[in-house]
């Protein structure tokens, strides 16, 4: 079985991605799908945890990185620019992401990079055609709602529920398309205000680059 598939969203790949979802946070309107090289870096941090975890071929690191990301909020838009580029980096100094050499040989070529579609890998996500590693994600935020909805001392902010969708339905479609077809979304929504880094009083609920 690959790693993708056997594996939940581990605790160190949701620390990473969620790093990942406060720079898109504080760089809000200043990031672009061109030379961005601290996006590049935090994408390739994230995933660094999942070569880590044995994710090494390209396409299914494609999936993993994104079932990750999409884990803590962030749109696919965000990401997969930088994917290429991050995975390249990875193999090409290994140790400065703390892989290691035999992960980092067991890496996909360049060829294989060039010639894998990316956006056929976010249509199968999108609808729901993807491996265990998918399932493996909805079942987990499955789990989190029901342990948060039967916390009597857990205190849910409706409008809060309410703005975090609203953002998504306008400023990340495709992940609400994901998260509709998961039949997850609203329980998404109420389990990232305890997910979602904050900066101050303002939980990040992604709004557009500008």
């Amino acid at each position: 079985m690959s790693g993708a598939a056997a594996k939940a969203i581990s605790d160190k790949k949701l620390a990473a991605g969620e790093k990942l979802a406060a720079m898109i946070k504080s760089r809000k309107g200043q990031l672009n799908s061109g030379i961005d090289p601290e996006m590049m870096l935090n994408v390739a941090e994230v995933g660094a945890q999942s070569i880590a975890e044995g994710v090494v071929k390209f396409a299914e690191w494609v999936r993993d990185v994104i079932v990750t990301t999409l884990a803590v909020g962030i749109s696919d838009d965000y990401v997969t620019p930088f994917l290429k580029e991050a995975y390249g980096a990875i193999a090409a100094n290994p140790e400065k992401y703390s892989v290691s050499d035999y992960l980092a040989d067991s890496m996909d070529s360049l060829k294989d990079i060039r010639k894998t579609d990316i956006a056929a890998i976010l249509n199968e996500i999108s609808e729901g055609t993807t491996d265990k590693a998918t399932t493996s994600w909805v079942n987990q935020i499955k789990a989190e709602y029901q342990q948060l909805a039967e916390d009597e001392n857990h205190l849910h902010n409706q409008m809060l529920h309410k703005q975090i969708l609203q953002n998504w339905r306008e400023d990340s479609r495709q992940m609400v398309k994901t998260l509709e077809l998961a039949g997850i979304l609203d329980q998404t929504a109420f389990v990232m205000q305890v997910r979602i880094p904050t900066h101050g009083d303002h939980p990040i609920t992604f709004m557009p680059i500008t």
